[in-house]
């Protein structure tokens, strides 16, 4: 992948570890927050959304779902001078996510988990089989970031959570196992490597 397998390790650890810090950017005092009540008629469960006495909502960026991938995928599109198939694979991620992903109310943006490591696997092996496992880690990231979080940024105000995090909750699964496919395809590209050589 272009990193020292125990640096991969250390990341993949320090996203885990860093998917519980989120950054607080903005407050928004006018959204109203929203949470799920039990409404019980006639011996039958309803859930429902009620408004909350909150002020307001605090849109954040994830630790280990936004900033460790995001450096990592700048990292590995300069030093292995990737930035059109780059581009192709966040794009296309970029795509499925979005068409995945739902807008929650009272609890956020969902993507279904295989989604983006699928996405970005398929992807990076149509751009380039050579470069694969960066691009699978590039593509899952940077995709799903922007597919799940960032191109839903209109839908914000209206989710009714406290807290909207980009790059956490709904979209981290997606990212962390976007860069443990990564390792993985790059696992099997370097027994390639050596089967070939030995």
């Amino acid at each position: 992948m272009g990193i020292a397998g125990w640096a991969a390790l250390l990341l993949l650890l320090a996203s885990l570890l860093g998917g519980y810090v989120n950054i607080p950017v903005v407050h928004f005092p006018e959204a109203k927050v929203l949470e799920v009540a039990v409404l019980r008629r006639l011996g039958e469960s309803y859930p429902v959304l009620v408004a909350r006495d909150w002020p307001g909502m605090v849109l954040a960026v994830n630790f280990g779902g936004a900033l460790i991938p995001t450096a990592v995928s700048i990292y590995l599109v300069v030093r292995r001078r990737l930035l059109l198939p780059a581009f192709f694979c966040t794009a296309a991620v970029a795509a499925a996510v979005y068409f995945f992903s739902r807008t929650v109310p009272g609890l956020g943006i969902v993507v279904p988990v295989y989604v983006a490591p699928v996405s970005a696997a398929v992807a990076a092996l149509v751009a380039s089989r050579v470069q694969a496992a960066p691009l699978a880690y590039i593509g899952g990231s940077l995709g799903t970031l922007f597919g799940g979080d960032l191109l839903r940024m209109p839908h914000l105000l209206s989710l009714g959570s406290p807290l909207v995090s980009i790059g956490g909750a709904g979209t981290f699964d997606g990212i962390f196992i976007s860069g443990i496919l990564a390792l993985l395809l790059a696992c099997l590209a370097l027994e390639r490597l050596e089967a070939k050589r030995g």
